[in-house]
């Protein structure tokens, strides 16, 4: 099973979920759909 994490978004701080599946070598792309922006990376070591 995947594990899920939430993360606050930088801008509005709405959470998002971002799974163990979202990573490439440590670095997820996410977009918020609070406020709407786009692509931001997420490092792993942020989460942990």
């Amino acid at each position: 099973m995947i594990s899920a994490r939430q993360y606050k978004c930088p801008n509005c701080k709405h959470m998002i979920s971002i799974s163990n599946a979202d990573f490439i070598k440590g670095i997820a792309m996410a977009s918020c759909g609070g406020c709407g922006r786009d692509a931001f990376a997420i490092e792993e070591a942020l989460l942990k």
